[in-house]
This record gives structure tokens, sequence and C-alpha cells, in this order.
């Protein structure tokens, strides 16, 4: 039996409508709108912003019927449109991309999730080859596989837009980069957000790729590196160092490449770090090496980044934890505030020699941190400023503790 609606202004429901996609914003709780009554379809369809957020997965058997319905009804309003190509040899997959290129200059929001590289090429020429892209701001590339061993694609994202002037978030596999040559992504001075993905690779490229790209991007604010080298090859090349001034933000892979473009980075600006070490392999030389390290780039930070006021590490091991851990958070950074430490080797005996220290700390939180117990806690909140907010959670052995957070 279908539902009448209340009598409500449209306005009103129109409200709810939005409401309720906020909630589940997927295409089956759209679907679901339409599918209730007349009087919803009729409802939902005249609210344009719900058929602004376009998913569409291409399969064998996916048609165009979705994506001409979502243009049809979303008005002239600006775009958000997430791809998921499953099949690359899927029927629908030229005329669905035609269709999004002639809509491309009001798309804000272009999402990629593809099997491969050259899935992702292919994809970007049919939408943006050589056309603009005013309004477009985010642009992702997810792809499940990088290529091995010898590529190529020495040029790649060639066939990309021929402007994008607003484009402020970027989000690319680590293999292989655009470089000013190869593409005009590069040379979008309005970039502020530059994320390299999460994704294992086997050491086919090297540092001196992502320092080039870091050195195009003069306006960038934030950069996430996340690949991890597995043979970690620690080989950083003679580049000078990079001077980001307005970088506001990193977090960073290691070890790998990542630590050493972390070493090469000087970002005067720089207020919020976080750093994971964390990785399923093991390398048998890697507990000699590594700690060093970490504790020799975070001293190049404090250095070179004095403004530092939050700080997040994972999976790190210092090589001197009770000198390392009391230089961070009593020395290190004048301005520190906040610190989170997760699964990191600090002992009840370091969490004592901290409690000493005098430094500006609001915030200290411990998360997964095995040797950590419940008297080393006592006893740390024992001496420490009565204004430093300690946060514990999934510490096995400080777990009587009151959930979460406690303020003294």
């Amino acid at each position: 039996m279908a539902l009448a609606m209340p009598e409500l202004p449209v306005e009103i429901w129109a409200a709810i409508f939005q409401q309720l996609v906020a909630i589940d914003d997927t295409p089956s709780c759209r679907t679901t709108l339409l599918l209730v009554s007349r009087s919803w379809f009729q409802t939902a369809i005249a609210v344009h912003q719900l058929w602004t957020h376009i998913e569409v997965t291409l399969a064998p058997t996916t048609t165009t019927n979705r994506v001409l319905f979502y243009l049809f009804h979303c008005a002239a309003l600006p775009l958000s449109v997430c791809i998921t190509i499953l099949e690359p040899s899927a029927p629908a997959i030229p005329n669905i991309m035609h269709l999004f290129a002639a809509h491309l200059y009001r798309i804000r929001l272009l999402k990629l999730r593809v099997s491969s590289h050259e899935v992702a090429e292919k994809a970007l020429e049919l939408i943006g080859a050589h056309r603009p892209a005013p309004i477009l701001e985010v642009l992702s590339i997810d792809v499940e596989a990088l290529p091995q061993g010898e590529s190529s694609y020495w040029e790649p994202y060639r066939t990309t837009f021929s402007s994008a002037p607003r484009l402020s978030h970027l989000t690319i596999p680590v293999f292989p980069l655009p470089t000013k040559e190869s593409s005009q992504l590069v040379h979008c001075s309005s970039l502020t957000h530059l994320t390299i993905g999460e994704i294992p690779y086997q050491g086919i490229y090297g540092t001196g790729a992502v320092l080039q790209l870091l050195c195009a991007f003069i306006n960038l604010e934030s950069f996430t590196f996340k690949p991890i080298d597995i043979y970690c090859y620690f080989d950083a090349p003679d580049f000078p160092i990079i001077n980001c001034a307005r970088l506001l933000s990193i977090d960073i892979a290691l070890p790998g490449i990542g630590l050493d473009i972390l070493t090469k980075i000087n970002a005067p600006s720089l207020t919020s770090v976080r750093l994971d070490t964390r990785r399923e392999d093991s390398l048998g030389w890697e507990e000699n090496v590594l700690p060093g390290g970490i504790s020799d780039a975070l001293r190049l930070l404090s250095r070179r980044s004095p403004l530092v006021r939050d700080v997040e590490l994972r999976g790190t091991f210092f090589r001197r934890p009770e000198e390392d851990y009391r230089w961070l958070l009593a020395e290190a950074f004048p301005q520190l505030q906040v610190v989170k430490l997760v699964g990191t080797d600090i002992t009840d005996d370091v969490l004592a020699g901290i409690s000493r220290t005098s430094s500006q700390l609001t915030v200290f939180s411990l998360q997964s941190c095995i040797d950590i117990t419940q008297a080393g806690v006592s006893r740390f909140l024992n001496s420490v400023e009565s204004t430093v907010q300690l946060v514990i959670e999934d510490c096995p052995n400080a777990s009587s503790l009151p959930p979460l957070s406690r303020q003294y």
C-alpha cells in the first residue's frame, strides 16, 4: 500500500530528504526515496541537490540509465562523480565517460577506483582529454595494483584536463607520478593538498620523483605519503632541501623512501606531524637502522619546524627511548600541545621520566602500548602537571582505567 505524503510544505520535505541522504549517502538511499510512493518520487526528483552525487560501478551489465537520470534531475548544480571500474571492457564505459565529459564544466569532485594505471589513464582521457575543468577541486585516483618492473608510462597523465584552475586536492598512486613535462596537473598552482595513496610496492620508484613533485607544488599545505617500500632502501639521492613555506601538515608512512622524504622537507610553518612505521613484514637489519633514522629525522624536524603543535607516532621504536621520548616531549618543539603514541615502545619507566619534564603539553594519548601498566599511569598522573589530559585506549595492561580519557 502506497504511503501518502503528510501535509507539509515541499520545502520541509526537501529538507527531510536531504537529511536522510546526509545520514546514508548511498545510491540505494536515493532509490528508496523514489520507490516509497508516487508523491515521494515527485518530491524527491524536485530536490536537485539529491542528484548531484553520482556513484557508478562499471561492470559488464552496467547501463547509462542511472547516470542519465541523475544528470537530468540535478539541474545545473555542481557534481560529485565517483566511478568504480570493475571490468575495463564493460560496454557502457565509452558512453558513460562521454556523458561525464559533456558535463565536465560542472564536476567539482572526481574519484576513480580502478584495477590498474592503464585503466585510470583511459578513463581520464575519455572524460577530460584537453578539456577545461573550471570548477574541479578534488581529483582522486585509486588503483588496486601497481605495474611491476619496467613500465612504459614515463609520461603519465598527459591526456588530462587542459586546465583545472581550482584543483586543490589531488590523490594519486606512487607510480607512475606526473611530471612537469608530462602533465598539466603539475602546473596547478591552486593545489594545496597532495596525497600519495596507500599501496605496497617493490622498490620500483625512487625518492627523487616524489621530491620533484613536492618542488612543483609551491602552495602545498598538507602532504600525505602512504606507500610502503617493502625493500626499505634508505636511498635518498643527492637532492637539495625542499622549502615548503606553506606546508602545515604531514602524514608519512615509514620506513622506505618516506623516511628519505621526511629528511628533505624544510617546512617552517609546519604544525602537525604524523609518522607511521607499522608494517606487516620485517627485515633482519631493520631494528638496527630504523630507530636511529626516525630519531635523526625528528631532530631535523625540530630544527626546521619549531611551530609544531601536534605529533602522532605509530609503531615507533627509538634506539634510546628514555632519552628520545624525554627530548620529544620537553625540548623538541616549544609549542607542542598534543602527542599521540600508538603501538610504540614507551614504557612505565619512560613515562615516569617524562612526568618530571616541563612542557606545554595539554593532551597526551596512549593507544595499544603494551608496555604501559596501570601502576605506571598512576605514577605519571601523580607527578605530572594537572592541566595535562591523559587519554588511554586499548592498552592491555592499563585496561582497568576508566575508558578513553581522564583529566586531572
